[in-house]
């Protein structure tokens, strides 16, 4: 039977968190003996407490307690109360909550340095935990360990800090484990044979599956394939669901949910170099591309693939041709904005302030070609609040990238956008310009001595060498 959310006060959040506090540390010390540590156990486990006091702290701090709700759900495992973001009351429940987790930490923390005992802490005695009035005691059943649950907290927790591509690869990949592994299936029952079993099939199953064998289960999937005798999907795309399985391991295995993750070894041998993935545009294949009636004219925005007078210098026009002169990414692109143009010294140049690593945050001279073709007009005729190409998506851009090359005959699966980078880096190596210099327009970190000493290239240098490209096209 449910019961109604008791009515907050002081006594009840008293009460409350004394419960909380003592759930936390029982949590430990039931299955933790901390006066008998050694000194190695004792040094890794009092700096878990300390990172744990420190997280804690900087999030109590911060007062936004919505934005870290998997972290309030935390606090009240085991209780009767789950508070939600739309609760009048959120904050204060919230607030409550995480301070308990606080001070049990620290509490945790100092029971590992040796410096306080489990009797010292009067909120931690059970006797001292006064049941909620004309409530029921705290039903110390299992927590929802189920691996649907656990995804689903796994996937909240990083949806802010992943694109939106990158969160419906990982949202994609998990679902397709929660069907295969089971979504009511305890977590901690997960073993390394099952995941393998499953890796197995991946092994046997055509690129696509999904779309061949639609709403068939896995076995009859990759029995169909076998009778098909279809083509495996590519090393690369097989590991990629483990990838994802084996990121989603590593974070329960942080969170303390198990120990270890049964992921590791299971990924595809992939005998394809990674230079061989993605080929480099020949002169031939460029000239086709960039003498497509986008270019040279086109019946209209609708029939682009129509020759015509009409030439259109929208998202289309432009991605590509910063794609070949820049070797940026397409996520790159499709995040700048007026203010990523910047200038110094009469070099325009584009700020590049996102990246996955600390190498890829550099500065892009833009080529003159890019300046002669009218992209700095472009760029000033763009409101400020918006992106150069409005809102178009990576998932949307490659998807017509993918029409626009097979229009003109280019079909090789090792020829896509990403390719431009690949003929940009080589387009600099044959233009003889230093490796290093290679590396910080393409926004990869140099591992040599000069990487610790320097301060990197001049503007002037990376201009220098930009202007170096030269590609026999007549766009």
């Amino acid at each position: 039977m449910a019961h109604a959310q008791p009515t907050l006060g002081p006594e009840l959040i008293d009460l409350m968190e004394q419960r909380i506090y003592a759930h936390a540390v029982g949590r430990y010390t039931s299955v933790r003996d901390y006066a008998r540590l050694s000194d190695r156990q004792r040094t890794l486990i009092r700096n878990d407490h300390a990172d744990a006091v420190q997280m804690l702290t900087q999030l109590l701090s911060s007062g936004n307690f919505a934005r870290h709700h998997n972290q309030v759900r935390t606090a009240y495992k085991g209780q009767f109360l789950s508070p939600s973001p739309d609760d009048p009351h959120y904050d204060q429940f919230a607030e409550a909550g995480i301070r308990s987790l606080l001070e049990a930490e620290r509490h945790l923390h100092d029971l590992a340095a040796g410096v306080a005992s489990g009797a010292e802490s009067p909120a931690i005695a059970p006797s001292n935990v006064v049941p909620f009035p004309d409530l029921p005691a705290i039903d110390h059943e299992k927590p929802d360990n189920s691996f649907r649950t656990l995804a689903d907290s796994y996937l909240a927790e990083h949806k802010r800090a992943w694109s939106g591509r990158t969160y419906e690869k990982y949202a994609a990949h998990l679902k397709f484990w929660t069907t295969q592994l089971g979504a009511d299936r305890d977590i901690g029952s997960i073993r390394k044979q099952d995941i393998r079993d499953i890796r197995n099939a991946l092994g046997i199953l055509p690129a696509h599956w999904q779309h061949r064998y639609p709403d068939q289960p896995l076995a009859e999937a990759c029995k169909a394939a076998r009778e098909a005798a279809t083509e495996p999907m590519s090393p690369g795309a097989a590991n990629a669901y483990i990838t994802s399985l084996s990121s989603f391991f590593g974070w329960l295995v942080k969170q303390d949910f198990v120990s270890e993750n049964p992921t590791k070894n299971l990924k595809f041998r992939d005998t394809v170099r990674g230079a061989d993935k993605r080929s480099a545009y020949s002169v031939e294949q460029l000239q086709a591309i960039f003498n497509a009636p986008l270019y040279r004219g086109m019946a209209s925005a609708y029939h682009w693939k129509k020759p015509g007078d009409l030439v259109q210098k929208d998202y289309r026009y432009w991605v590509p041709l910063i794609a070949l002169y820049t070797g940026m990414r397409l996520g790159e692109i499709l995040r700048l904005t007026p203010d990523s143009l910047r200038a110094e010294n009469g070099i325009p140049y584009f700020r590049i302030g996102k990246a996955k690593t600390s190498a890829g945050i550099r500065n892009m001279p833009v080529h003159d070609r890019l300046v002669s073709l009218g992209l700095l007009d472009h760029v000033a005729a763009t409101p400020k609040d918006e992106r150069l190409f409005g809102g178009v998506s990576e998932r949307a851009f490659s998807k017509f990238y993918k029409r626009l090359t097979g229009s003109v005959g280019i079909d090789d699966s090792k020829l896509v956008f990403h390719s431009f980078r690949h003929t940009f880096a080589d387009a600099l190596r044959q233009a003889d310009i230093d490796t290093g210099l290679i590396k910080a327009l393409m926004g990869h970190a140099d591992q040599g001595v000069t990487a610790i000493y320097g301060n990197g290239y001049s503007l002037a240098s990376l201009h220098k060498a930009v202007q170096s490209i030269e590609y026999e096209l007549t766009h």
